[in-house]
């Protein structure tokens, strides 16, 4: 319990906390004024454009105001899936998992704690606490702010909702500890960093993919990857993937948290 509120005290006092979470805020800010910003004259030709086309105007369910782009987002539900599903949030995981594991070592965090502790493996084990809370933080914030930003809050009180966060929550949390393994392997800022952007941006997944098509693999290793699941699952289709979803992010943040504590153990700490 010393590791974890050690932790935690160090998760307060770390500036890339806020930071990362102001950016959060401020990009959840940009896409709603971004989705506000068609004026009635704008709106009035792409009515009149989906007319020529022979598409009813009735039929889309388009209004001035927030339906700049391709997907319209009206709702604070809505705004949440585009968010999550564009990989945002993955990434500021993964930059927040390596800079707080690299602080660590940078300040001598670690060597100080180790020299004077008797069970090195409690030490990872009690990073995950903080990369846990910070998941939760921005899961949360996501649909607080697009409700303080006016989306419409009729949807964000369903069942459906509060079960994709909770999924999506130990989804990043396992994603996080998958960056925190990949920091004890590498003791690189910039490889945990790089790793941690592309692997949120979905590039590992689309190598994969390839991949799997090449071989005829049919997406079997994809369909169970961290990153893919993030992108799979939407409110709509939470209640039959809800048992996959609760069981890729608990089995992949156990198995990360098992790997990066080995990995910690068997390296020399120094």
């Amino acid at each position: 319990m010393n590791l974890v509120r050690m932790n935690l005290y160090r998760f307060v006092r770390t500036k890339a906390v806020y930071v990362i979470m102001l950016v959060t805020v401020l990009s959840i800010g940009l896409v709603v004024l971004d989705q506000k910003s068609m004026s009635q004259e704008a709106w009035e030709a792409e009515m009149e454009l989906l007319q020529q086309e022979g598409i009813s105007t009735e039929d889309t369910g388009m209004t001035p105001g927030i339906n700049f782009g391709m997907t319209p987002i009206r709702t604070v539900t809505e705004m949440s899936e585009s968010y999550i599903g564009s990989g945002m949030l993955l990434v500021l995981i993964g930059i927040f998992a390596a800079l707080f594991s690299n602080a660590e070592r940078t300040g001598g965090y670690l060597k100080n704690l180790n020299s004077c502790s008797q069970n090195r493996s409690w030490i990872f084990m009690a990073k995950a606490v903080p990369v846990v809370v910070f998941a939760g933080l921005n899961i949360v914030l996501i649909p607080v702010m697009s409700a303080v930003f006016g989306l419409d809050t009729s949807d964000a009180f369903s069942k459906e909702a509060a079960c994709y966060l909770l999924i999506q929550w130990l989804l990043h949390a396992a994603f996080g500890m998958f960056v925190l393994t990949i920091m004890e392997m590498s003791r690189s800022l910039v490889v945990g960093m790089l790793i941690g952007i592309f692997s949120g941006m979905g590039i590992g997944v689309l190598l994969l993919s390839f991949l799997e098509g090449f071989f005829n693999g049919n997406g079997f290793f994809t369909s169970h990857m961290l990153v893919h699941m993030v992108r799979a699952i939407v409110v709509e289709n939470v209640t039959s993937s809800l048992l996959a979803g609760v069981l890729t992010g608990i089995m992949g943040f156990l198995l990360y948290l098992v790997l990066g504590t080995y990995v910690f153990k068997k390296r020399d700490m120094c």
